[in-house]
């Protein structure tokens, strides 16, 4: 249930930033705002991934915790950057991963209908989280 990890934006933000002080203040935002998505979704997905190994398993507040990704991540994805936009993209998915880890949480708890059905929805989500997360890290290399 764990996503990938965005493990080249904070070297390549610092590198950036050491390497580019002549840069507009524009771009040294920019970095700024690469290097806290960044922070944010590595932090998420390192407890994500402690929550999923945990003995039982707590689907509930595994959403929850997706479900606060998204929360933080919304402000920074408003306007028209390309940043922006491949964040709204990233953040669809996490609300969806949220909404589909409660669907299978759900259907375990209720046996009924199909188990497998939400199982198959978070896979095509990792899918589509692995293209979300290219794209942020194409801006942030921008």
């Amino acid at each position: 249930m764990s996503g990938p990890k965005l493990t080249h934006l904070p070297l390549l933000a610092l590198s950036l930033a050491l390497g580019s002080s002549s840069l507009g203040c524009g771009k040294v935002r920019e970095i700024s705002a690469c290097r806290a998505i960044a922070r944010e979704v590595n932090d998420a997905v390192t407890e994500i991934e402690g929550l999923s190994k945990a003995k039982p398993l707590d689907e509930p507040r595994i959403a929850k915790r997706y479900a606060a990704l998204a929360k933080v991540l919304e402000p920074r994805a408003t306007g028209p950057a390309p940043l922006a936009v491949a964040l709204r993209d990233y953040v669809v998915v996490v609300q969806a991963t949220d909404q589909a880890i409660r669907n299978h949480a759900q259907a375990l708890q209720t046996q009924y209908g199909k188990v497998n059905e939400p199982r198959r929805e978070l896979e095509r989500l990792v899918k589509r989280e692995h293209a979300a997360i290219a794209r942020i890290q194409v801006e942030c290399d921008r």
